[in-house]
């Protein structure tokens, strides 16, 4: 296999497509520095898969791309396609046609890709094709200047991967690579699968022994369902008679609580009435105003008096009636004080008559609370008796976990009902309106015992004031007439005045009194009728209970049949129900619905323990039991899988370690003769160790190295790092010439090696790499004249002021 082209499209200074032909052995591109040249090497580096952006003169994967200069705008894109002549004897792989290209793209935006005969190809794809062919991506495929003297300045270790490319085995490293890859999927997979197994057979074996349970289960539930139809049918014709019972009983308590009803509305409305005829509180607060308005006319009556005997008793002082003065002064301050004590006694008196209303309407309150209390405790009475032993009944009755649970939570809130709370509640207010009732009582006595003694002050007063006007009649005998006479007169009109407001206020008193004797006639009365609305209040509640009871009992026939009803919905479906449901089928015996039950109970417990087998079990069962089968017999390929792998893992290895060795022992005769060849004289040595060193853990392991020895003539070199620069480079070119020999590549890319050399070592290179092209083809970049001679075509490579990079070609055949 040897070259035919290269195609460069934007890549680097080759803006323009650029195509390279390579008809001969022996191609040299020249140029001068700058021009671009070496950006050819970089190209069949890049297209043959090189990685290392340092290795082709980049700091980012972008730069390859041809970034512009002054007169050309930047691309967006950079490509290089490679062709090859394929030989004769070349049947590697499934390519039949005589040309094979290699192309490789990259975009600005980083995307890049690879194409083999124009189809979309990996990276190991393009490594794979050329290490068959024996040309590695680098390494000595494309040798730059120092390469291999890098190769030389490497530890012992890090050679090996040159000389396996070297010796040809790197092809079969790729392929010991994929089958250790593929055989370690194919465990895991294995892994897997056994996973998957051991997985699905419970699954599998459950899903067996459900199936058998199916059919089983299927049969009692034909019996039970038969039998069903025969159990709701006579067991809802039952629940129907017994709530027609029930319905007839509850018409007949109804009217009798309707009359009942009806007595007791009666008596509440002859209650309110005879009230409202006792309760004057709108006639006693009239009488009580008037009584208060004359008693403010009488005290301005009484002001106007004081104010005439006062002046009475300026004009005796003035005379000289010294005693008479006095005595007015004094009966005029018993008149004030008698006054101020029937002012008070009026007041007490409206005091008294408030306070006995209060004590009244709390004795009132008092006997409706007392009421209300006997009717709650006669309801309770019942509530507790009755209606939780109907519940309780009903509870041990129904099969129904729920129904029970509810009912339960009914009874414990019957038994805090709100009939207890509000008898508790009511206890409380009667006691409340007790004592507020026995405070009223107290103060009410406390009134008539300071009544009793503002009467006894008033006597007292009276008596005094008498006998001051008696002395002051006496007194006065001899006083001036008219005067008298003038005062009299208007003392008379006041008092007249005074008698009035008091005739006035004693009608309204003695009104008052009669209305309050009218009352306590009143109280008499609904105090019976009170009684009497008692008794027909228990009455009411006694039927009520009885009512209560009823509605119970249908309440609980009714939750029965309800039950039965979602029970049998459970067992037989909706519409079976409803067909049974809208049939009176009767048994005659009840022991026959009994013994009924007991056969469903017997069928149910077998059922129960089969268990609820799902309808699709048998479906299930089928498809694990594919999927066991086929994990099964994957499971036993892959095991067949992994053995031939290790087989061909346990070929490949021998095959590079037989390889490795015969063509290291050619490689490193080569390399003797070559070192003779071009130092005339010396000799030189390639040799295998093995270096122990310490790894990370602590552990000592042990690498495979290649020792490089060179001993120029007269010359005993331990090391080739201490040769000299023009030594080192003839060591260099030794083993590059070496190993093209010993296993030679189809092609080879030189970039400037002969540099270093001077004009002699140049000519050995030059006749060397002339005999080495009869079974490689050379592609040299150069500046030397000795190398351009040996070429049998020759590219210039020259770059004007736009920064991009042109080619001229010349064919040198024929000349001498």
């Amino acid at each position: 296999m040897r070259i035919s082209s290269i195609q460069l499209d934007g890549f680097k200074s080759f803006r323009a497509e650029t195509t390279l032909t390579f008809p001969k052995s022996i191609t040299a591109i020249v140029g001068p520095n700058g021009s671009g040249k070496s950006n050819v090497a970089d190209a069949f580096r890049w297209v043959l898969g090189e990685q290392s952006l340092k290795a082709v003169r980049s700091e980012d994967q972008t730069d390859v791309i041809f970034g512009g200069s002054a007169k050309q705008h930047k691309l967006s894109r950079a490509a290089v396609t490679i062709r090859f002549l394929r030989d004769e004897n070349d049947n590697k792989g499934n390519i039949d046609s005589p040309e094979i290209e290699i192309r490789r793209k990259i975009y600005i935006n980083g995307e890049s890709s690879y194409e083999l005969q124009k189809r979309s190809a990996r990276l190991l794809d393009i490594q794979l094709f050329l290490a068959e062919r024996n040309v590695g991506e680098r390494n000595y495929a494309v040798i730059g200047q120092g390469q291999i003297d890098e190769v030389l300045r490497r530890s012992p270790a890090d050679r090996m991967d040159f000389f396996y490319e070297a010796t040809g085995v790197k092809k079969y490293q790729i392929k010991l690579h994929k089958a250790r890859l593929k055989l370690s999927s194919s465990r895991e997979r294995i892994s897997q699968t056994n996973a998957l197994l051991k997985e699905l057979g419970p699954r599998k074996s459950y899903l067996e022994k459900q199936a058998g349970e199916y059919a089983r289960r299927k049969n009692i539930m034909d019996d039970l369902s038969k039998k069903y139809r025969i159990y709701y049918r006579g067991l809802l014709f039952e629940f129907d008679a017994e709530l027609a019972r029930k319905h007839h009983d509850l018409q007949q308590l109804e009217k009798e609580f309707k009359k009942a009803e009806t007595s007791a509305l009666n008596l509440e409305s002859e209650i309110e009435r005879a009230t409202s005829d006792f309760s004057h509180g709108e006639k006693d607060a009239r009488i009580m105003s008037e009584i208060s308005r004359l008693s403010c006319e009488r005290d301005l009556a009484r002001e106007s008096l004081r104010e005439v005997q006062h002046s009475a008793r300026e004009r005796l002082l003035g005379e000289g009636k010294f005693d008479i003065a006095f005595l007015r002064r004094r009966a005029q301050e018993l008149e004030e004080l008698l006054t101020a004590i029937r002012k008070e006694s009026y007041e007490l008196e409206a005091s008294i008559t408030q306070i006995t209303a209060r004590f009244v309407a709390g004795e009132k309150e008092i006997s409706k609370i007392a009421q209300t209390i006997l009717g709650l405790k006669n309801h309770q009475t019942f509530s507790k008796l009755v209606v939780i032993e109907k519940l309780e009944e009903i509870v041990e009755f129904t099969d129904s976990a729920r129904v029970k649970k509810e009912l339960r939570e009914f009874i414990e809130q019957l038994r805090r009902d709100d009939i207890a709370s509000s008898i508790s509640e009511r206890e409380e207010l009667y006691r409340e309106q007790k004592a507020a009732h026995d405070e009223v009582r107290i103060e009410l006595k406390v009134l008539e015992e300071k009544r009793g003694m503002i009467t006894v002050g008033e006597r007292r007063s009276r008596s005094e004031y008498e006998d001051v006007k008696l002395k002051l009649q006496k007194s006065e005998f001899g006083v001036t007439e008219q005067l008298l006479k003038d005062v009299e007169l208007v003392i008379s009109e006041r008092k007249i005045e005074l008698a009035e407001i008091d005739a006035g206020i004693k009608k309204y008193e003695d009104e008052r009194r009669e209305l309050t004797r009218e009352m306590d006639s009143g109280r008499l009365k609904l105090v019976e009728l009170q009684k009497s609305y008692r008794g027909a209040e228990e009455q009411k509640s006694h039927v009520s209970d009885l009512l209560q009871a009823v509605k119970i009992d249908i309440v609980r026939i009714e939750t029965k049949r309800e039950e039965a009803v979602r029970e049998m919905v459970e067992k037989v479906g909706e519409a079976l129900a409803e067909t049974i449901s809208n049939t009176k089928d009767t048994i005659q015996n009840p022991n026959d619905l009994r013994a009924l039950k007991a056969d469903l109970r017997l069928l149910e417990h077998d059922a129960a323990l089969i268990g609820e087998v799902p309808e699709d079990v048998l479906a299930e069962y089928k498809e694990v039991k594919e999927r066991f089968d086929f994990l099964t017999a994957q499971s036993s390929d892959l095991d067949s899988a992994v053995a031939s792998l290790e087989k061909i893992s346990l070929e490949l290895e021998r095959e590079i370690k037989t390889q490795f060795a015969e063509k290291f022992h050619n490689l490193n005769l080569a390399f003797g003769a070559y070192i003779n060849e071009l130092f005339s004289g010396g000799n030189g040595e390639l040799s295998e160790i093995t270096i122990q060193k310490e790894n990370d853990e602590g552990n000592v392991v042990e690498r495979d190295g290649v020792e490089i020895t060179a001993h120029p003539p007269g010359k005993k070199i331990k090391h080739t790092g201490a040769l000299s620069g023009g030594e080192r480079s003839l060591v260099a070119v030794a083993l590059l010439c070496a190993i093209i020999s010993s296993n030679p590549p189809p092609f080879v890319i030189l970039d400037e090696i002969d540099a270093a050399l001077d004009e002699a070592n140049s000519k050995r290179l030059a006749d060397i790499i002339q005999k080495l092209s009869a079974r490689t083809q050379f592609i040299i970049i150069t500046h030397n004249r000795t190398t351009m001679e040996v070429a049998d075509s020759l590219y210039g490579v020259t770059m004007d002021d736009d920064g991009v990079s042109r080619l001229v070609s010349v064919s040198l055949e024929g000349y001498e």
